[in-house]
């Protein structure tokens, strides 16, 4: 090889080894030294931002207007089973033909959908300082229907739904007669009653019978006097009594009006107590009698039932 070579290969070498030595080495990032040093280094989040937060209203639209009427909540009321809001009168009006949330067909309550509705003052707070204005007009709203109803019409409503009462703490004392008798009730006419919502529920009074002179008190109820809805059978009241006695399927139970106690004729599963109050109270919404007995199940009833 010649010299001039060696030499430019030489050169090429020094001049290799000093563009890597001026090659700087990467600097590694210093880490915080405290904690809250990293928290600002975390992004702000929204909810934390001085800038406010602009939303179209038809965005929020969906959470703020009831499913039943489409209009914006007024008296918001909340099904606490699915949590799904609708206005007051709106879910009221609809518990009258159905007892499941109109939005996902939940079932509300067997007997008192009331018991399971609350008032939503948080929702309808909110409500009212997105729209002012609604409350406002929804009374005038409402002042103006009941004015030209009973103009046209001159029949006076009550302007405000009113749940249904809640029976007594303390039960009055025993009666061996209905507070009503039957033929007294036939003979009154029946006045229907607009915006009174009792007529929906059924209030009994559930009395003790036995072929033994004295009652066995084992199977006698701490508290008579129920309340339930119309739409609730004689089946119902039989489930609701063996379950406050505890009874074991070696009992059965068996529901009697007073009037047919004489021919021992007990009313079918199936009847709902519309259909008693109907047949022996002319449909008023008044204590219902009933008879209940305890008797326990033969013993070719329990062989199918075990076979079965």
């Amino acid at each position: 090889m010649a010299a001039t070579e060696v030499e430019e290969l030489s050169n090429e070498t020094e001049k290799i080894n000093l563009s890597s030595e001026s090659v700087s080495k990467p600097e590694i990032a210093s880490e915080p030294a405290s904690l809250l040093e990293q928290l600002k280094l975390l992004p702000e989040p929204p909810s934390l931002s001085k800038e406010p937060i602009v939303l179209q209203l038809r965005e929020l639209n969906p959470y703020i207007t009831c499913a039943l009427c489409g209009g914006y909540l007024y008296e918001a009321s909340t099904i606490t089973e699915c949590m799904h809001t609708f206005c007051k009168t709106c879910i009221v009006r609809y518990t009258e033909r159905s007892l499941t949330c109109p939005t996902c067909d939940t079932p509300i309550h067997p007997t008192d959908p009331f018991v399971h509705i609350r008032h939503d003052s948080t929702l309808q707070d909110i409500v009212y300082r997105l729209l002012p204005k609604v409350a406002e007009v929804e009374q005038k709203r409402e002042i103006e229907f009941y004015e030209n109803h009973e103009k046209e019409t001159g029949e006076v409503i009550l302007p405000k739904l009113q749940l249904p009462p809640s029976p007594p703490r303390t039960p009055p004392p025993r009666m061996d007669q209905p507070l009503l008798p039957s033929e007294y009730i036939r003979k009154k006419k029946k006045e229907p009653v607009l915006g009174n919502f009792r007529s929906l529920f059924v209030s009994l009074v559930l009395t003790q019978i036995s072929e033994q002179e004295d009652l066995d008190e084992e199977f006698e109820l701490e508290k008579q006097y129920i309340r339930v809805t119309k739409r609730a059978t004689i089946g119902n009241v039989k489930s609701f009594i063996k379950k406050k006695l505890q009874l074991e399927n070696y009992f059965t139970v068996n529901i009697f009006h007073p009037e047919e106690i004489s021919s021992m004729g007990s009313i079918k599963e199936d009847t709902t107590l519309e259909s008693v109050r109907d047949n022996y109270y002319a449909g008023q919404d008044c204590l219902i009698e009933l008879h209940y007995k305890v008797d326990p199940k033969e013993e070719e009833v329990l062989k199918e039932e075990e076979i079965t």
